[in-house]
């Protein structure tokens, strides 16, 4: 069995911060949570950011046992916040309402703010007992406190110009709030009754040949405010004449429980892997499935994220490729023929080795007690002196070393004049080749 309660709390400011205290409130007095569903507002990012270095710190590792699980619904999707969604909207849309333009202090809007917390949870989910002379209900307050909450408001005077005394003024609004809400919990726990017998009514004046009009007109007068529409009278009233016999909503299609099943996820990595640059929208498209489902299975199920292109130098063609395989197969070959064969390789490389290097940030650290100033160092650019080494070596070790000399310039009569010196060290560095 599942149930729901609404928490509100009134804050100062859309802070992290701001938010933190209040999180800190709700924990105090209703207990640690062990997941919190929330959307991508920039001061609970930032909160969840502030409880993850909390809960890391070596400060209070005696929390990290208790940390509170976070989640975000996918971005630019609030219908995925429809739970919390659907039972603060009737808090915002009949406070307006009530309040209009009227000024409250911040300690009188809080306790406005908390009385009508109670009237929401003291909405009735079932009865509590089989005894239809038992009147009472089981509401999210029994969950809470384990008790009803003590909602219904005072008798106060009949208008704001009368009241005395600005918590007089609060106490009216919240009775204006109970009045509402409770038209509200009578309009939702009476319409499918209601519904079902205003089509009843209309199937009985289609079969005595009333009038469409007429029989909108006697509807109004048995229901009030909770008659059906003119629309849907003369659409049940026009069903009924061309024969149909059921009051009752036909059965419609509705969407699938959830898209995440086995079969989609298969789907999608299927056309994701015949084409690496496909869109979530194009996929969404296609499978007709929502968005924020598409971009749940690329993100949590298959694991996967869009990454731009790494750039090469080159791309090879297939005979360049073929051609780079078949001479490293022919070197693996040869190694496999003569395991002595890497002994006998000499290579080389070029770098440019500059006068001085600058230190790095690692290089540059140093100790110091907690009472002394942090140490200061000028920034430095490399040195602008530098020279081209070219180095020849071996498994046993260098060879040859050589410096380009000063303006000379690197061409072929250069690197022709360096293989010339190599030819000429090898004997005398390595006489067994």
């Amino acid at each position: 069995m599942f149930s729901k309660a609404i928490y509100i709390e009134l804050v100062t400011n859309l802070t992290t911060e701001a938010f933190l205290a209040a999180l800190r409130r709700f924990i105090s007095r209703r207990g640690r949570p062990a997941e919190i569903n929330t959307d991508n507002a920039t001061n609970f990012v930032g909160a969840y950011k502030d409880l993850r270095r909390l809960f890391n710190s070596n400060i209070h590792d005696f929390a990290s046992s208790e940390e509170i699980k976070w989640n975000f619904i996918p971005p630019s999707s609030p219908h995925f916040g429809g739970l919390w969604e659907a039972g603060i909207k009737y808090v915002k849309y009949h406070l307006r309402s009530i309040v209009g333009k009227t000024k409250l202090t911040f300690e009188e809007l809080s306790a406005v703010l908390t009385q009508i917390e109670a009237c929401l949870n003291s909405r009735p989910l079932c009865p509590l007992t089989d005894d239809p002379e038992d009147l009472t209900a089981l509401t999210a307050g029994h969950f809470l406190i384990g008790m009803p909450l003590t909602a219904v408001p005072s008798q106060v005077g009949e208008s704001g110009s009368s009241l005395k005394g600005k918590w007089q003024l609060v106490e009216q609004i919240k009775t204006d709030f109970w009045k509402r809400w409770s038209c509200v919990l009578d309009r939702l726990r009476f319409l499918p009754i209601k519904k079902m017998d205003q089509r009843t009514c209309i199937k009985f004046c289609v079969k005595n040949e009333i009038k469409s009009a007429d029989a909108f007109r006697m509807l109004t007068v048995a229901y009030g405010e909770a008659t059906l529409d003119r629309n849907n009278v003369y659409r049940w009233y026009k069903m009924f004449s061309e024969g149909r016999e059921d009051v009752n909503d036909e059965e419609g299609a509705g969407r699938p429980s959830t898209s995440t099943t086995n079969e989609k996820i298969n789907e999608v990595k299927k056309m994701i892997l015949a084409n690496r640059r496909i869109t979530v929208k194009e996929v969404a498209e296609d499978l007709n499935i929502s968005i924020g489902s598409c971009h749940s299975i690329f993100i949590n199920d298959l694991g996967m994220r869009r990454v731009a292109t790494k750039f090469v130098q080159k791309l090879l063609n297939c005979d360049q490729k073929q051609n780079r395989m078949n001479i490293a197969n022919e070197m693996l070959d040869s190694v496999r023929d003569d395991p002595n064969l890497l002994q006998r390789v000499i290579t080389g490389d070029e770098a440019w080795v500059y006068g001085y290097d600058v230190e790095t940030k690692a290089q540059s650290s140093q100790w110091k007690l907690p009472h002394e100033p942090r140490p200061k160092k000028a920034r430095q650019v490399r040195s602008n002196v530098k020279v081209l080494l070219t180095v020849f070596f071996d498994f046993r070790g260098v060879v040859h070393h050589e410096f380009l000399p000063q303006g000379r310039t690197v061409n072929k009569e250069y690197y022709l004049r360096v293989m010339h010196n190599l030819r000429e060290a090898i004997p005398q560095k390595r006489p067994d080749l």
